[in-house]
């Protein structure tokens, strides 16, 4: 429930759900609980208890702990499913939520093209535009259409600032007030006022306390009443004895920078209650030995400013920053999952940012209505599943009025397509500054030895390691290609912002399609050991291949990558090019399919020696024969040798 008391903010999940890759772990749970509640209706502890064990037999998302309360266990798991609204606070699955595991989302409107995202990014940019955050008196905002309207007027925010500000405004904003919010931030974007001030000047606790803060620094000696008054803390209140001892400190120092001064100033600066009180939770400073170099470190630091004011001010953000600290993270990650708001290098951005102004402009900010009609309705807009337009209530002429701006934008009718090959250069950008060929070859072996945190350190710690080698291998593959294709095309896992995995591919498509003009290549890329290969990849893989073969007018070739290669798996595969097979999405049957594999080893041999994947077409259409063949082990071989 999206529902908060006077004095406090939003959260859109459980701060002890500490797992980042959301996406795939919604995907693996909602399934799950679909399938209990058919056995437990009610959401009461023993039912909780029973999903949690659900969970734990049939995932690896959680290791069991000695210490778990399985019932309370269970309503984490769930917590964040429901402030997305793809279930209630009863755990029954939304609309939404039943249409997108079945792969069955409403499919994207005239306005919804422009945006460029997958169907999985699509389903939280409708859900989160729906998102309210409600008070006790039925006020309430949407935060996320906030962040929207906040990022189409300003680029490469601060995360901070983002953040602690989305959090600070309460449901009681209206919607003047919301929109001046927004307007009044270009003093901070323009660098004539501090965040801190901005904050301050805003979201204060009174409006005198502007004004108090010059009186209490332009006094030689701090008025210790005024200051306990000013600098606050009404959780730990002995914590005001330490704000007033850095603070004297900082002011010795900056009326007479010696080493004891500062010395003194960096002690009190360590404590844990000055870290959160003044520098958001790390030290205010960078530590140095002498003073020189110490000015020169913190030469933007506002505490070290002339006016002592500013100390304050810094305050204020800093407590205010305190406060959202527990959720943030998981605004960030949720918000992440739409693929439009980009958290790169501590900046914030909005992806197509022109094409979403006119897609939201005179969107509703704020509003009051009943709480019960909205959240405790499954039948409400919020858990139906809705293209933009419609949760947006524009009729026809403002459909085609915002779409005819949207083609005066992009300069084409066809701007889906206009709006994918900016993706497809910005895409080629990132691979070109972030994974050129040198870090693909020193990330492959990675995937080989599973140094699993590596990867997600050099990568994205948002997606699964497996998901992550679908991502490396497309863009391995892409380097090894001799000929032309889009990439961002050929990739079917959803991305983010940043054009980094968010999670596995949805629906029944294989994990990589490139589409060339005579030929159309399928990679399945796999981690799974080779003993287990025959019950986790045979099947799909077979299957994958079929239905393409069948849909597509060219002629496919599916290459199966994985680590080690299992012989009955890869005979087997080897013997489908001789067997009639009939889909199971489409209909249709066809002649045979033809797979081939490779090791991951066999993949960096290829980039090593430049050689073009045209080679291991050639070579597959070489060792190909019309007539039925025994498959014997070691049939790879001859191919491999013509490759290599």
């Amino acid at each position: 429930m999206m529902k908060v008391s006077n004095g406090s903010t939003f959260n859109l999940g459980d701060t002890s759900f500490r797992r980042k890759t959301l996406l795939d772990d919604y995907k693996t749970l909602l399934p799950i609980l679909r399938k209990h509640n058919t056995l437990f209706p009610n959401w009461n502890n023993d039912s909780q208890i029973a999903y949690y064990q659900e969970v734990m037999a049939e995932t690896d998302l959680f290791e069991r702990s000695e210490s778990d309360d399985p019932a309370k266990r269970s309503r984490t798991l769930t917590n964040a499913l429901i402030k997305s609204g793809l279930i209630n606070d009863k755990r029954k699955l939304s609309e939404v939520a039943n249409n997108w595991i079945d792969d069955k989302i409403e499919n994207f409107d005239d306005l919804e093209k422009a945006l460029g995202i997958s169907k999985d990014n699509l389903v939280f940019f409708r859900q989160f535009i729906k998102l309210r955050v409600y008070d006790n008196s039925n006020n309430y905002f949407y935060p996320f259409r906030v962040a929207l309207k906040f990022l189409t007027k300003y680029q490469n925010v601060p995360e901070t600032d983002f953040l602690v500000l989305l959090h600070s405004i309460s449901s009681n904003n209206s919607e003047q007030s919301i929109s001046e919010l927004i307007e009044d931030y270009s003093e901070v974007a323009s660098n004539n006022q501090t965040f801190g001030e901005y904050i301050a000047e805003h979201f204060s606790d009174s409006s005198a306390d502007k004004v108090n803060a010059k009186l209490l620094f332009s006094e030689t000696m701090i008025d210790a009443e005024l200051f306990y008054r000013l600098f606050s803390n009404r959780k730990t209140p002995a914590s005001q004895v330490e704000y007033i001892d850095f603070v004297t400190n900082l002011l010795n120092y900056k009326l007479e920078k010696n080493e004891d001064n500062l010395k003194k100033l960096l002690a009190s600066s360590k404590k844990s209650s000055v870290k959160k009180a003044f520098g958001f939770n790390k030290l205010p400073f960078e530590s140095k030995r002498t003073i020189e170099e110490f000015e020169e470190a913190n030469l933007e630091s506002d505490l070290l400013d002339s006016d002592n004011t500013k100390i304050y001010f810094q305050f204020s953000s800093s407590k205010k920053y305190d406060l959202v600290r527990e959720y943030k993270d998981m605004t960030k990650r949720s918000f992440n999952l739409t693929g439009i708001i980009s958290f790169a290098n501590g900046l914030v951005n909005l992806e197509n940012r022109e094409v979403i102004e006119i897609i939201i402009s005179n969107i509703d900010l704020s509003g009051n209505g009943q709480y019960r009609d909205y959240e405790s309705n499954l039948d409400s807009i919020f858990y139906k599943d809705l293209a933009t337009t419609n949760i947006l209530g524009l009729d026809l002429f403002e459909i085609t009025k915002r779409r005819e701006k949207i083609v005066a934008l992009l300069g084409t009718e066809s701007f889906d397509m206009a709006v994918r090959n900016q993706k497809e250069k910005k895409f080629r950008n990132i691979i070109k500054k972030e994974f050129p060929k040198s870090k693909i070859q020193e990330l492959l072996p990675m995937f080989i030895t599973r140094e699993d945190e590596k990867i997600q350190e050099m990568v994205t710690d948002l997606a699964k390691v497996p998901d992550i080698f679908e991502y490396i291998l497309a863009i391995a593959w892409f380097y090894l290609s001799d000929t032309e294709y889009s990439i961002i095309d050929s990739l079917k896992l959803p991305l983010d912002a940043n054009f980094k995995p968010l999670g596995h591919a949805s629906g029944g498509d294989g994990d990589i399609i490139i589409n060339h003009p005579n030929l159309t290549v399928m990679l399945e890329a796999t981690l799974m050991k080779k003993n287990v290969q025959k019950r986790g990849e045979l099947e799909p893989v077979i299957r994958h291949a079929t239905n393409l073969s069948i849909s597509s007018e060219n002629k496919v070739k599916t290459i199966f990558v994985a680590d080690e290669l299992d012989d009955n798996v890869i005979n087997i595969f080897r013997a489908t090019t001789y067997i009639e097979l009939e889909g199971t999405n489409v209909n249709g049957k066809v002649n045979g399919v033809n797979i081939f594999a490779l090791t991951i080893s066999e993949i960096m041999k290829m980039l090593e020696f430049n050689i073009p994947s045209s080679k291991v077409f050639n070579a597959m259409n070489n060792h190909f024969t019309n007539q039925p063949e025994f498959v014997k082990c070691g049939w790879r071989n001859s191919i491999l040798q013509e490759i290599f």
